[in-house]
């Protein structure tokens, strides 16, 4: 039986989310990073996309997190964004992941995917976790 979802699962969906651009966007990413790389190197301001939500959201924040975190150890980020399915296409384009479906893809699966073992996966997956909450818990304390 799996563990009830807690407070930071759901802010961690909604990141995921957030970063296929909205619904039908799959592929398409929220932050500009994903925007630029989706785009190659090309982006448009002042189109008819719409707006995606304050550009001060938890998404952001999150998003802001992870790639701090990835600058410091790219494999536990990577396996946050697995674990969420949180712009998996990016870490199977970075690792040459081959087949990948996030659909079926358990978490042993995803271990193998990055290289490491299931041990490994899961304690940088909390590790991530950890620094993500540790961040979000930050920013909400001084305002």
């Amino acid at each position: 039986m799996a563990a009830p979802e807690t407070a930071l699962d759901k802010l961690l969906h909604a990141w995921a989310a957030w970063t296929y651009g909205g619904i039908g966007g799959i592929g398409s990413g929220g932050s500009m990073l994903a925007q630029l790389i989706d785009k190659k190197g090309e982006i448009f301001f002042g189109g008819s996309t719409g707006s995606s939500g304050p550009s001060d959201g938890i998404e952001q924040q999150i998003e802001a997190a992870v790639m701090q975190m990835a600058a410091k150890d790219l494999q536990q980020a990577d396996a946050l964004r697995l674990e969420y399915c949180a712009g998996w296409w990016w870490v199977c384009e970075r690792w040459s992941i081959k087949d990948y479906d996030p659909s079926t893809a358990s978490q042993l699966d995803r271990a193998r995917a990055l290289g490491m073992s299931w041990r490994t996966y899961k304690r940088r997956l909390a590790a991530a976790r950890q620094m993500i909450a540790e961040r979000l818990e930050a920013h909400y304390e001084k305002h």
